[in-house]
């Protein structure tokens, strides 16, 4: 019998073939794309951790990056491995954790600008799965973050063994010049889940690349990390999210710093480079959160509520129409319709709704939806208190089901 190629012959990246033997077998591993960071960043990263930890340390450059970004990404690589020629080097990092480098920093041999930090990650990813698979890791989980990231000591709490997927809590470290604007865009952030939340959508959770664990086999089955240069993390979760359920642990957060960068097209350094006065800072507009939670109400009646004009304008105009027709003939099974409904709506056509909502109800200044919602209070701490307290469990199938505590932002115009 010929057996049959998984995802590490189909779909990996050449780098597997170049991991070295390892003698030591480790407990967690731990992902990290390195483009243009400090020689010491990986080391603060690890810092807070007691456990036994290989780090897979994709050191790249992309094609676009300027000759002096290039020069720093490949000074980093000399000095984390000793100047080796070799594309893939291990080398200890400290007592508590191991580096497994790999090299795509060469001008032969950069990392496509369109594939960017997702095709790095994808690298990383790949590469810890085959050490797992290998037997050289204890844990079934891959674990992702940044190198601007400072990880929490409780950092590798056992996950439930339901979660697919998680997403830890996080916070932004303030650099006094740039503090305003970094606290304003975490607002944004917060603002954002916190109303999925509230409109019932099963993709209430954080999309932030340095905040993400996902399990093995959930990384098999949605075929790795996207290779875009931007997002990779919103449509890397978006896919596990309709795979396996996503999972929000109560640890402490990682803290991440704020910091104006051009490494991606979008996200948040290009956001903090790009806003000019964040104290008149502007987003989506509450009324169109009151649009989506009616959209997602409809959703869960199989078609059977009615719709307000504003919100079957935007819903059809995303093609739900056409797809619910073709849906009730495919599944017949109440259960099965809905979750197909959930899978379509996903967390990429909820943002277009979002977007599209915009039409009727254009974005407003964020510190004014937030004194509406929250009132007079510490914005960001309440935001951050309603996470700690709120649902846990995310995705199409949740499990166990979420948590039923109400959220007292539920309803936008009632007092907190």
């Amino acid at each position: 019998m010929v057996k049959q190629k998984g995802y590490l012959d189909r779909y990996a990246e050449p780098e597997i073939e170049r991991i070295p033997e390892l003698t030591t077998h480790y407990d967690h591993v731990l992902v990290v794309p390195c483009f243009d960071e400090a020689p010491n960043c990986l080391v603060d990263v690890v810092a807070n951790l007691t456990a036994r930890v290989l780090v897979v340390a994709v050191i790249n450059t992309p094609t676009n990056a300027t000759p002096q970004q290039a020069s720093r990404t490949r000074t980093h690589w000399c000095a984390l491995t000793d100047h080796t020629d070799d594309a893939c080097a291990l080398t200890a990092l400290t007592q508590h954790a191991d580096v497994l480098a790999i090299d795509r920093t060469l001008p032969d041999h950069p990392i496509p600008k369109r594939q960017g930090v997702g095709l790095a990650r994808k690298i990383g990813t790949d590469v810890a799965l085959a050490c797992i698979r290998r037997g050289s890791i204890r844990s079934s989980w891959i674990y992702l973050t940044d190198a601007d990231a400072r990880l929490p000591a409780d950092y590798f709490t056992p996950p439930p063994p339901a979660a697919g997927c998680l997403v830890y809590p996080f916070r932004h470290s303030m650099q006094p010049a740039i503090a305003e604007r970094v606290g304003r865009y975490e607002l944004h952030l917060r603002y954002y889940v916190n109303r999925l939340r509230s409109a019932g959508s099963p993709y209430g959770y954080h999309t932030l690349g340095s905040t993400i664990a996902i399990r093995a086999e959930v990384l098999e089955a949605v075929r790795g990390v996207p290779k875009r240069n931007a997002a990779e993390d919103f449509y890397l979760l978006n896919k596990s999210a309709k795979v396996a359920p996503i999972y929000v642990p109560a640890t402490h957060p990682i803290e991440l710093a704020g910091r104006v960068s051009h490494r991606v097209p979008f996200g948040t350094g290009p956001a903090l480079a790009s806003m000019n006065m964040a104290e008149n800072y502007r987003s989506y507009a509450p009324e169109s959160f009151d649009l989506l939670a009616e959209a997602i109400r409809y959703i869960e009646s199989l078609g059977e509520t009615r719709l307000s004009r504003e919100t079957r304008t935007v819903l059809y105009g995303l093609g739900f129409q056409a797809f619910l027709a073709s849906a009730r003939r495919q599944y017949k099974r109440p259960e099965t319709l809905r979750k197909a409904l959930h899978q379509w709506f996903d967390a990429f056509r909820s943002l277009r709704f979002v977007h599209a909502a915009r039409h009727f109800h254009p974005d407003v200044p964020l510190s004014d939806s937030l004194d509406e919602l929250l009132g007079n209070t510490d914005h960001g701490a309440r935001l951050v208190e309603l996470e700690r307290s709120g649902r846990r469990w995310f995705g199409v199938t949740p499990t166990p089901p979420s948590n039923s505590a109400s959220n007292p932002l539920s309803d936008r115009r009632s007092a907190d």
